[in-house]
């Protein structure tokens, strides 16, 4: 049906996934993988983050995203909170889940627009491969 358009603010969004990849990298290491997709799905696009650490401790799982909540212990706990904060914003969603392999699934949803993109400007548009 052609592209899925995803309309919000370009840094912002850039952050959220970058703080999503960052934990990731850190929980793989450098032995380990991250795989990256975005995916088509039912009103928008979702962006799916998986990787090979050890997965979200139990002790943590309820507070991932509570202000200063770490597993790390040079962590400062407030990536994924500000993550879910600007997801939201965007009316989107995040959830994490264990990964059938090894590590951690993250899904981060955000709303289609059906508007056009704009050449320029503080907005981002995504193209997703609708499935």
């Amino acid at each position: 049906d052609g592209p899925l358009l995803i309309e919000g603010d370009m840094l912002l969004l850039r952050e959220a996934v970058g703080n999503v990849l960052d934990n990731a990298a850190q929980a793989a290491g450098p032995e380990g993988w991250i795989d990256v997709a975005l995916v088509g799905d039912p009103g928008g696009a979702r962006i799916v983050i998986a990787d090979s650490g050890p997965g979200i401790a139990d002790d943590i799982r309820d507070r991932l995203f509570t202000p200063f909540c770490s597993s790390k212990p040079s962590g400062t706990g407030l990536g994924l909170a500000l993550t879910r904060k600007i997801v939201s914003l965007h009316g989107g969603s995040i959830t994490f889940d264990e990964n059938h392999h090894a590590g951690s699934v993250c899904r981060i949803f955000l709303p289609g627009t059906t508007s056009s993109c704009p050449a320029a400007g503080s907005s981002v548009c995504a193209e997703a491969k609708k499935s």
